[in-house]
């Protein structure tokens, strides 16, 4: 097991025994369990800099039952994230293009409102991306 294996296991199991294992038991933790675990996921997710990081943390969000990760997921990205950063804005844009078609059309809209240049951009190639079919996961 990697190091980055390793200490995600660690830090997933401290919030929750066999969170790691069966991260879709996040729906049965208590809130302030299931709010710790979403924004550690979503720091991994989208500000990672290391694929391993990232990979895992998606993976594992991934596994969350769809409509209750759709009514929680926002409000921990928006606490935890700079969307006014590209690198931040376009690694959620994966990940709500993945897990959330609304989250993903709201994250879009947002983008393409926006008075920096590179959300605009980046909004449109994760709507380009997302239409053709090659939005990236990991």
């Amino acid at each position: 097991m990697s190091s980055y294996n390793q200490q995600f296991r660690q830090e997933m199991d401290a919030i929750a025994p066999n969170l790691w294992e069966h991260p879709e038991n996040i729906v049965t933790l208590p809130i302030s369990a299931y709010n710790q675990a979403l924004d550690m996921l979503v720091e991994r997710a989208c500000q990672a800099q290391n694929i391993s990081n990232i990979t895992l943390a998606r993976e594992a969000l991934a596994k969350i039952p769809s409509g209750w990760l759709s009514q929680h997921l926002g409000a921990i990205a928006e606490a935890r994230l700079d969307l006014t950063d590209p690198w931040e804005y376009q690694r959620l844009g994966e990940l709500y293009g993945h897990l959330s078609p609304q989250l993903f059309r709201n994250l879009i809209a947002r983008g393409q409102a926006s008075d920096n240049s590179e959300i605009v951009e980046a909004a449109q190639n994760l709507m380009d991306a997302f239409v053709r079919g090659t939005l990236p996961f990991l």
